[in-house]
C-alpha cells in the first residue's frame, strides 16, 4: 500500500465510505421489501415479519459498521499522534525553547 492509502485521512474517508455503503445497502433491501408489498406478493402479516426480521439484521450490522468506524478514527488518531522519522530528527537536533511564565491576570 502506498503511504497515501494509510494516511489517517484516507484511512477515515475509506471507512466512512464502507459504512455508507452498508446503510444505503440496507434501505435498498428496505424499498425492495415495501415494493414487494405494494405490488401484492406479500400479505400484510409477511410483511410485518420480514420487516422486524430485516430491522433486526440491519441493527446488527449497524452496530457492527459504527463499532469499526469508531475502531478505524481510533487508530488513525493515534496514527497522527505518532512523530514521523524526519519530524523526530529535527526535534532532537534543536535545542529546547525555555518557556517564559505566564503573567497572571489583575483583578
Amino acid at each position: 500500500m502506498s503511504a497515501e492509502a494509510t494516511s489517517p485521512e484516507a484511512l477515515a474517508e475509506n471507512a466512512i465510505r464502507a459504512f455508507t455503503l452498508g446503510r444505503a445497502a440496507g434501505v435498498n433491501k428496505y424499498a425492495e421489501l415495501l415494493t414487494r408489498f405494494g405490488r401484492g406478493d406479500l400479505q400484510t402479516m409477511d410483511f410485518a415479519q420480514e420487516s422486524v426480521k430485516l430491522a433486526v439484521a440491519e441493527s446488527f450490522k449497524y452496530a457492527q459498521d459504527a463499532a469499526g468506524l469508531g475502531s478505524v478514527f481510533i487508530a488513525a488518531l493515534a496514527k497522527l499522534g505518532q512523530p514521523s522519522p524526519a519530524s523526530a530528527q529535527t526535534k532532537r537536533a534543536a535545542p529546547a525553547a525555555k518557556r517564559r511564565p505566564r503573567a497572571r491576570p489583575k483583578r
